[in-house]
């Protein structure tokens, strides 16, 4: 089974009536977003690509301009932090691109 699928068990409705059976259902989880150091956001997803879905996320969001903006992008994979990505900015002339948000 894919990290995006899960098997549950659903009724059928049936000619008869309902039918209990096992069925594949997409996988909806959160992503918590640290930027700096500080909670930014949090996203409802389908597990994989996360740190592709977060430079997304914060380009859609303003802020960063550009892939260059981010010093480190990182998805935390261990259980007690898991589902969150820490994101680092780049220090651009005197400010941070956290600035902007």
């Amino acid at each position: 089974m894919s990290r995006t699928i899960k098997l549950c068990k659903i009724k059928k409705h049936v000619q008869n009536g309902n039918l209990e059976i096992n069925d594949k259902v997409v996988r909806e989880e959160p992503l918590s977003i640290i930027i700096d150091g500080s909670p930014y956001s949090i996203l409802m997803r389908t597990p994989g690509d996360e740190e592709d879905l977060v430079l997304g996320f914060l380009y859609s969001e303003g802020v960063v301009k550009s892939p260059e903006e981010i010093d480190f992008i990182h998805y935390c994979s261990k259980e007690k932090e898991k589902n969150t990505v820490v994101v680092g900015l780049k220090k651009i002339g005197r400010a941070s691109c956290r600035e902007r948000v």
